[in-house]
């Protein structure tokens, strides 16, 4: 048994079993870190790569803290598209729908603070090109990461740590993230974020899509809070209207 424990340590992986035992690696089989890495990375391209352009509801509450009290407190909804680019690229748009439960008007619209990234940037902790970047260990359903001792700088991820949840099938529940406030600010992202995912089938495939987005940033003395929730998510179709044929005016030979 003590042998059992020593290679847990050593290999940072520890699987209980219902029974409490150590679950024994098999020689030649990839470790529990190993294959639930593969997994993550594996739906982490299938997110950057093939996911088609899509459109969802975007339920949000953003608020400011003071002393622990609700200094300004905005909620509206919006139509959110992420739309597959020509370079391949997903962007995420939004078109604001309601303010306060009435019809949207930017007329004095100002929120305490807004996140984007976190709807299809989802698993890029776990991205092949990014692993390297971090160092990670499991234990049952809990997969933690942080900054690798050795990262580049061209990772962007100093000071980073957090912990995903996965399922019965390797996917990610629940992912949060934490990052000191001066390399936030240095990366352009929020020092915490936590998110909740669920599986979304579109043309017959199956992605880890964020379901819920909570994320605080410090600001001044007060703490700004985002909340979205993102619902009834289906594939995003452009129309084309055609019109009648008509005679193009001629157009003048230029000089010569």
């Amino acid at each position: 048994m003590a042998l059992t424990k020593l290679r847990c340590i050593l290999a940072l992986i520890c699987i209980v079993s219902p029974s409490g035992l150590l679950a024994a690696q098999q020689p030649g089989q990839p470790s529990p870190l190993e294959s639930a890495l593969q997994r993550l990375g594996e739906q982490a391209v299938l997110l950057q790569r093939s996911l088609p352009s899509l459109t969802c509801m975007e339920s949000v509450v953003s608020q400011e803290f003071r002393h622990n009290m609700v200094a300004r407190s905005v909620d509206f909804t919006a139509q959110l598209r992420a739309v597959r680019d020509n370079d391949g690229e997903i962007r995420e748009s939004y078109e604001f729908k309601t303010l306060r439960g009435q019809p949207f008007t930017a007329s004095g619209f100002v929120m305490p603070i807004y996140v984007t990234g976190g709807f299809t940037r989802a698993l890029r902790y776990f991205a092949p090109d990014q692993q390297a970047c971090y160092r990670y260990k499991i234990k049952g359903n809990r997969i933690d990461f942080e900054t690798a001792p050795d990262a580049p700088e061209a990772c962007h991820t100093r000071s980073t740590a957090g912990f995903a949840l996965l399922d019965e099938h390797g996917g990610i529940t629940h992912l949060e993230r934490r990052l000191a406030d001066r390399y936030a600010v240095e990366y352009h992202q929020v020092p915490f974020a936590a998110l909740e995912l669920t599986p979304l089938t579109l043309n017959g495939v199956t992605y880890p899509m964020t379901r819920h987005l909570y994320a605080e940033e410090p600001n001044n003395g007060s703490i700004d809070r985002f909340e979205a929730e993102y619902t009834d998510c289906k594939l995003f179709t452009a129309t084309v209207t055609i019109g009648p044929a008509v005679e193009a005016p001629d157009t003048p030979a230029p000089p010569k």
